[in-house]
């Protein structure tokens, strides 16, 4: 599987210099040491989630067939991730001054990937009632991955504008912790094997997106509510 990043936070590189000369031409550039170290920080807090998620996808090999507990499992840990991810969205567009449309469209993207956990539930419900033990669904170890970077890429967007505020140091050690248990989770769940006359229900690897971009917010309200009702 290739892990798809959503949206990259641009990097600046800082200049070969140190000390008082840097810190004169940061300022000849209008940017502050403080700046400077937002920057930076934003930097290694997206080198750390990428390593995370690029680690699920080289190491990370589920079977593809899934019990319906283990699909509830990993919607829960990914749909846990996104809610926190949007908290610290909403704290960062609290902020005095800051830039709502890079915060709206980590929002809209967040919103977008959460959604798809609504096809998963559904399928995991399906099979239970259909008296399947199996679910094969291929797609969804792309999608717990591209949604775990997703929710990284917000909180670094998050980060260019809260990393000078008080409460930005608890917002980042809170999602960082929550980041670190959902990928034990998610790592932990390796599918199962399907037998010959065992039930399987099958999901389509790349499911329509149609509906994902109409009310796509709204859809992904219902999974946060269809997660916490079913984890």
């Amino acid at each position: 599987m290739t892990y798809l990043a959503k949206r990259r936070v641009i990097r600046h590189r800082r200049p070969a210099l140190s000390g008082p000369l840097e810190d004169f031409t940061n300022k000849l550039v209008g940017q502050s040491s403080a700046e400077q170290q937002c920057v930076d920080q934003a930097n290694l807090t997206e080198a750390a989630f990428d390593a995370k998620v690029d680690d699920l996808v080289q190491n990370w090999q589920p079977t593809g067939f899934y019990a319906p507990a283990d699909i509830r499992s990993l919607v829960s840990a990914t749909m846990s991730l996104v809610q926190q991810a949007q908290a610290v969205v909403d704290q960062a567009a609290a902020t005095a001054n800051a830039g709502q449309d890079s915060l709206l469209r980590a929002t809209d993207d967040l919103a977008r990937a959460g959604s798809r956990s609504l096809d998963y539930l559904a399928a995991a419900t399906q099979a239970d009632q259909q008296g399947n033990t199996v679910v094969n669904a291929p797609g969804l170890k792309t999608w717990v991955t591209n949604t775990m970077g997703t929710c990284g890429s917000a909180v670094v967007t998050a980060n260019a504008i809260g990393c000078l505020q008080p409460w930005w140091v608890a917002a980042l050690a809170a999602f960082q912790s929550g980041f670190d248990l959902a990928w034990s989770a998610v790592k932990g769940i390796a599918g199962v094997l399907a037998s010959v006359g065992v039930g399987v229900l099958q999901v389509a690897a790349d499911l329509s997106e149609s509906m994902v971009y109409v009310k796509y917010a709204a859809l992904a309200l219902a999974g946060l509510w269809l997660w916490s009702k079913y984890r």
